[in-house]
């Protein structure tokens, strides 16, 4: 059969404009619905399977995947409208979608605010959620897969990959190259590992992460010798709970990663925003840009969706706004160093604060005038213990009385020994010249009484320093005064 541009299908309700992908088995094609104009994507078997013996199994499998496609019925899912057989190959009709898809307003607009990203993740994550119940696995979930209608504030996942399950039900050693590429599950590329909801979730968490980073995930195949970057390292201003919940789902082992469900729940407590609709965006975003792939091709020519018309055609685009982020808490290691800081300055205020304190009053005030230059008071000298109060020696030496038994010599003791002070010895008294021509004393007469001379007053010796005894001095034998020299007589009168 020959499927070609102009080809009618289906007694000419269908007219076939162009075929769009085909894979080992399954081929996609672009048409309208004659009858309104109305463009849709027909999905069908290579025409060359006809003659292999596999062909029942093969269209049989296409018939069930079809069928459990029609029940799923949500509103973020490109939606069944037809199914007939032509010329012994199953049709089935979708409903085209147009609009702009996530990668390229990602491409236009740079990457989204967190909550706008979680918005479109949740209502793909719901539409995946719908497929599973029907035993399907989407196999290919993408940015480029993700559509966002004008007019529309609900996101649509297309291009439901069945054509990978039906191959694997007639060859299970054969598995299509994965379509998602950076987006793909490590087990898609594993001939022995089987396919589970896992394997979508794998994805659905690297289209967030595109969405928050404007960069795909690293491909899993080449994970195994670099590590993923981190979200916040491209943009430190996203919560550590969408960061977290997308590790969780880009985890090579499919055992580790959550159902989505609880995957979900995760994303929720970030925080959402209600998502603007398509007619809402700024000018750039309500111009629909469909791929040639997906364009309607009318008289060979290229139907594009109208456009409602400006009078500034060439206006800038406009970026739209991205809501305001709560200020994130300061971590305890900030909240640490604040405090630490704080207790420094004050403890410097107050050390300052006392040193002028103390500068002041002691040079501007007497003693006693302020708390820090108060008087003190003492006792008296003669109250305080231990110690000898002092006297003021005589200024006149008296030497003290002779015995008449010689006492003993007192030994003290002294911490200190100081060396025996000797006596001086007395200077020898030399009498006065005798003259001979001097005249002699008179001699008292019989009846006159004898008055002894004054005797001459005793010269005033002034005082040593008084030392301290020694300790056990020695013992010295007192020299031996001189003779005293005695004045030769007065001559005698005659």
């Amino acid at each position: 059969m020959d499927l070609t541009a102009g080809k009618a299908l289906h007694n000419g309700k269908y007219l076939i404009h162009q075929v769009l992908s085909q894979g080992p088995v399954g081929l996609i094609l672009q048409g309208t619905l004659t009858q309104s104009q109305r463009p849709v994507i027909l999905k069908t078997l290579k025409p060359q399977l006809q003659a292999s013996p596999q062909f029942s199994q093969l269209k049989q499998r296409f018939n069930e995947r079809m069928n459990c496609l029609a029940g799923s019925q949500h509103p973020g899912l490109e939606r069944m409208i037809d199914t007939f057989e032509e010329a012994g190959l199953p049709f089935a009709v979708m409903d085209y979608t147009v609009g702009q898809t996530l990668a390229e307003l990602v491409k236009t607009n740079g990457p989204l605010s967190e909550e706008l990203a979680i918005r479109y993740v949740q209502q793909v994550g719901s539409a995946l959620a719908t497929l599973h119940q029907h035993d399907l696995i989407h196999r290919c979930v993408t940015p480029a897969n993700v559509i966002c209608p004008p007019g529309s504030t609900v996101s649509v996942l297309v291009n439901v990959a069945l054509e990978e399950d039906i191959l694997a039900s007639v060859k299970p050693g054969d598995k299509a190259t994965p379509s998602a590429r950076e987006y793909a599950a490590i087990e898609q590329y594993q001939l022995q590992h089987p396919l589970t909801p896992a394997t979508d979730l794998y994805s659905l968490a690297g289209t967030l992460y595109f969405l928050l980073t404007g960069r795909a995930p690293l491909a899993a195949p080449l994970r195994r010798q670099a590590a993923l970057v981190a979200p916040r390292q491209f943009r430190p201003e996203l919560s550590t709970t969408v960061e977290t919940a997308i590790f969780q789902g880009l985890e090579l082992n499919p055992n580790k990663r959550p159902a989505i469900a609880t995957w979900l729940s995760l994303l929720s407590g970030a925080g959402t925003a209600p998502v603007v609709a398509a007619a809402n965006l700024p000018a750039s975003n309500q111009q629909v840009k469909p791929s040639t792939a997906h364009a309607p091709v009318l008289n060979g020519k290229t139907a594009t969706p109208s456009a409602p018309s400006s009078p500034n055609a060439t206006s800038p685009t406009v970026q739209p706004k991205q809501p305001i982020l709560p200020m994130l808490s300061l971590s305890p290691s900030k909240r640490f160093s604040k405090a630490l800081l704080t207790t420094i300055v004050a403890a410097a205020a107050i050390g300052v604060g006392s040193g002028l304190a103390l500068r002041f009053a002691v040079t501007s005030t007497g003693p006693g005038a302020s708390f820090f230059h108060s008087e003190q008071s003492f006792p008296a000298l003669e109250n305080w213990p231990g110690e000898v109060v002092p006297t003021n020696p005589p200024s006149v030496y008296i030497p003290p009385a002779e015995s008449a038994t010689p006492q003993e010599t007192r030994r003290f003791e002294s911490a200190d020994p100081v060396p025996a002070v000797r006596p001086r010895p007395a200077e020898p008294v030399t009498p006065p010249p005798t003259d001979a021509t001097s005249e002699p004393a008179p001699v008292p007469s019989p009846g006159e009484p004898v008055i002894p001379a004054p005797a001459p007053a005793p010269s005033a010796i002034a005082p040593e320093p008084v030392a301290p005894p020694p300790i056990n001095p020695p013992v010295t034998e007192p020299e031996p005064l001189p003779p005293p020299q005695s004045a030769p007589p007065s001559p005698v009168q005659n």
